[in-house]
């Protein structure tokens, strides 16, 4: 409360989004209502020219976290003793006994990689781009650099002296190297010997690809375009990470990613995110929340056509409903395209 009270100005930048995303804002609710009410109309306030993303950003949360604060606030009903009291009488207990407030999150579900879009770099011609795109605070991961330059064509045609550049910003910003198969998935959108020897060229770095630093997971299930849009899902990731090797539970670990449908009513509510509730979780699977971290998942959505190849989301935004039809990043979401759920999991962190 003391920090916020010093009102220090606040810029939509990669400091404020992580502050928010990393703030317990359960807590803050819980323990001064008022001060979460504020913080929000401080945040309105002192942010100019805030761009669609962040402002889906803060929407999100102040969704997620009344929705989080209804359900602790239900599960923690007790008969008797101290707590907050109710209309009808009943006492509930605080959670706010932790007196760190800028703790993780006890919800944590947004995917960084998701939801952005190459718009911002249209007008620019190829070494702008590239220029431009080395700058960007919305590059998360190096899944997403190579995204960016797969969906943009350039990947194919990608040297020597970029791909060390590249390898200079992972190291920077202390990015996992990719998974080789990662790689393969991307489309490049060039002749057959450029596509076979770029693709050469990215995996013979081997600080950029490599099968020590992350873990590939595919959801088994195919689906269809336009229902992996529309249909809300919890889909299954099964992971052995590194730190929970000797776990006792007898079944899987993993995590879930729940699809909030897309709906022409309602097209704002468009999510995809890790699920942290155990509440949520079916009996053949369990959470590691000290370990699994949204932060370090890269979600990438595959279609089918002879194989199964990368479809960009990191960069198309949200869908639309355009022309009587659902679309994202411009191409229709039709029933006749098989698309499957893939998870790129760091297991550096």
């Amino acid at each position: 409360k003391q920090w916020y009270q010093r009102r220090v100005a606040i810029t939509a930048g990669e400091n404020t989004r992580y502050i928010l995303q990393n703030i317990n804002l359960v807590k803050c609710m819980e323990q001064d209502r008022q001060l979460y009410d504020e913080l929000f109309d401080l945040l309105l306030e002192e942010i100019e020219n805030i761009s669609n993303k962040d402002l889906k950003m803060l929407t999100k949360l102040t969704r997620d976290t009344t929705k989080e604060f209804q359900l602790t606030t239900a599960k923690n009903k007790v008969q008797t003793g101290a707590g907050l009291a109710t209309a009808s009488g009943t006492q509930v207990v605080s959670v706010c006994n932790i007196p760190n407030l800028y703790s993780k999150p006890i919800f944590q579900t947004y995917i960084p990689n998701l939801f952005n879009s190459l718009e911002q770099f249209k007008d620019l011609d190829e070494e702008q781009f590239y220029a431009a795109l080395f700058a960007s605070t919305d590059v998360k991961n190096l899944y997403m650099m190579f995204e960016a330059l797969g969906y943009k064509g350039y990947l194919g045609r990608v040297t020597e002296e970029q791909l060390q550049q590249i390898v200079k910003i992972k190291q920077e910003r202390g990015w996992c190297a990719v998974v080789p198969e990662f790689i393969d998935s991307l489309r490049l959108y060039r002749s057959l010997s450029e596509f076979i020897n770029s693709k050469g060229r990215v995996k013979r770095v081997h600080e950029l690809v490599s099968r020590t630093d992350g873990k590939m997971i595919v959801y088994s299930e195919v689906t269809n375009h336009l229902h992996f849009v529309t249909n809300e899902m919890m889909y299954r990731f099964f992971i052995n990470h590194p730190k929970t090797t000797r776990c006792p539970e007898p079944t899987k670990c993993g995590f879930l990613i729940k699809v909030t449908p897309f709906s022409k009513a309602n097209p704002e509510q468009f999510n995809i995110q890790l699920v942290t509730d155990p509440a949520l979780y079916p009996a053949d699977i369990h959470l590691h929340r000290d370990v699994i971290s949204a932060d370090n998942i890269h979600l990438a959505l595959e279609g089918e056509y002879k194989t199964w190849w990368n479809m960009h989301i990191s960069w198309r935004s949200e869908p639309v409903y355009e022309n009587e039809e659902v679309r994202w990043g411009g191409w229709p979401c039709t029933a006749d395209w098989n698309v499957r759920l893939v998870a790129y999991y760091d297991i550096t962190k």
